[in-house]
């Protein structure tokens, strides 16, 4: 089968559906509800149809720059009447709740719609990079991610290669020689990158029947971003709920009055001071062997009380620096069980500000804004802009709560006022409104 002439047919029948029509209307439509929602349509450089489609609203964007250091990417949705695959990028919030970043619709998956995905990506999200992306095996995706993010690590969704091992595992010994060639992406001992702990099968599974279990059937293009937006909506709504738990219920912490244990309770969302909690008992079916000390630097081996075999701990007394084998907070972002134990060993109590990470905290969306700083080239003209993006950030901040938006009003108003005032003495006093820099023409 010719794969372009069939791409092209595909294409045809969505125009003369007049999906794109009403899509893009709908696109339209949301960014008039939502002056930060982004979208970009791709034409065919050679007969100038519609191509490939991306959008993400504001709180998407939102969220991309609290949580956007880990992002899987997955194209296996084929959700419409048009077999044109949905490509979300998602993520994971301090709750570790799945996240939406943006969503997709591409006409094929060439290495040229990935890297026009993943540039637009960029785009939308401030230039942004990411630390980690999780895709499925595919030469073409990892080429456009080589292109695009030369500095991101590159990780395969464990999830796929348990699903396409049980297809290859007994007759295609090919398949398995590939996968070995590539186990820096997958294995466990290379965790060389942050990844949010979305390396986990049950994590990957998670993330994907969100998807599956919407849309069980084949939908029109609009109507399957209106589905897109039902589970964003769904997943917000899941984690306001989860985050006035965290913030209106205290745990009951395992050792009463330790002060490691009250930090962490005091800072971590409920779910993830569940974990840290999990992983301090844990440390105690585990024994430390000091092995050498050099300077201010200790080398331990923990090792399970069932086991030879375990991690190497380097503990630092000048600054209560540690670092252990198993990479586990460098890829997680919370301290594992070989380092509670050697702090035990060594009576650390009060556990250290920098093994806090901020994106695992109650408070992790505070004070977050994509742009947070000026340029020192910055136009009125941009600055402007630059504001009216951050005002937008954080009336999208307040939308969870009627009197959080009536105070903003509120504060607003009193500012337009003001600002009034200010521009009437400035004109009475023949100051000029605007700057003679050329700078702030351009």
């Amino acid at each position: 089968m010719d794969c372009n002439n069939e791409i092209g047919r595909e294409r045809n029948k969505y125009l003369e559906s007049n999906d794109a029509q009403t899509l893009l209307e709908y696109l339209k439509n949301k960014q008039m509800e939502d002056p930060t929602f982004f979208y970009v349509v791709q034409l065919d450089k050679e007969d100038g149809r519609i191509a490939n489609f991306f959008w993400a609203d504001g709180q998407s964007i939102m969220d991309y720059a609290c949580f956007g250091d880990a992002v899987s990417f997955d194209t296996t949705f084929q959700t419409n009447k048009f077999g044109m695959p949905l490509a979300p990028l998602r993520g994971t919030n301090h709750h570790k709740q799945t996240i939406i970043f943006g969503c997709a619709l591409l006409f094929n998956e060439t290495i040229e719609s990935f890297v026009w995905l993943f540039e637009t990506f960029l785009v939308a999200m401030s230039g942004k990079h990411l630390s980690t992306i999780f895709t499925n095996q595919d030469v073409a995706m990892a080429g456009a991610i080589a292109y695009v993010f030369p500095n991101t690590s590159h990780r395969l969704c464990i999830w796929h290669i348990y699903v396409n091992a049980a297809k290859h595992f007994s007759h295609d010994n090919s398949w398995m020689l590939n996968l070995y060639s590539l186990r820096e992406k997958w294995a466990a001992i290379y965790r060389d990158s942050f990844t949010a702990d979305m390396t986990s099968t049950q994590r990957s599974e998670g993330m994907n029947n969100v998807f599956k279990n919407r849309f069980r059937r084949k939908l029109g293009l609009s109507d399957l971003i209106g589905e897109c937006d039902k589970v964003s909506a769904t997943l917000r709504e899941n984690e306001l709920e989860e985050h006035f738990q965290s913030r209106r219920k205290k745990p009951v912490n395992y050792v009463q009055n330790l002060p490691l244990l009250k930090t962490a309770a005091e800072s971590y969302t409920r779910s993830m001071y569940k974990e840290f909690e999990e992983r301090f008992k844990n440390q105690f079916s585990y024994s430390c062997k000091l092995l050498r000390i050099e300077g201010s630097i200790s080398t331990f081996m923990v090792t399970h009380m069932y086991s030879d075999y375990g991690a190497m701990v380097l503990f630092d007394t000048t600054d209560i620096t540690i670092t252990c084998s198993c990479r586990k907070y460098e890829s997680i972002g919370i301290l594992c069980k070989h380092a509670f134990k050697v702090f035990d060993r060594n009576d650390v109590f009060i556990l250290p500000p920098r093994y806090i990470m901020n994106r695992w905290t109650k408070y992790a969306k505070r004070g977050f804004y994509i742009e947070k700083t000026e340029s020192e080239n910055e136009t009125l003209k941009t600055h402007a802009a630059r504001l009216s993006r951050k005002a937008t950030s954080l009336a999208l901040k307040c939308s969870v709560s009627k009197p959080l938006l009536d105070d903003l009003e509120k504060t607003l108003d009193k500012l337009d006022l003001e600002a009034d005032d200010s521009l009437n003495k400035m004109q009475e006093n023949e100051v000029p409104l605007v700057s003679n820099d050329p700078a702030n023409y351009k």
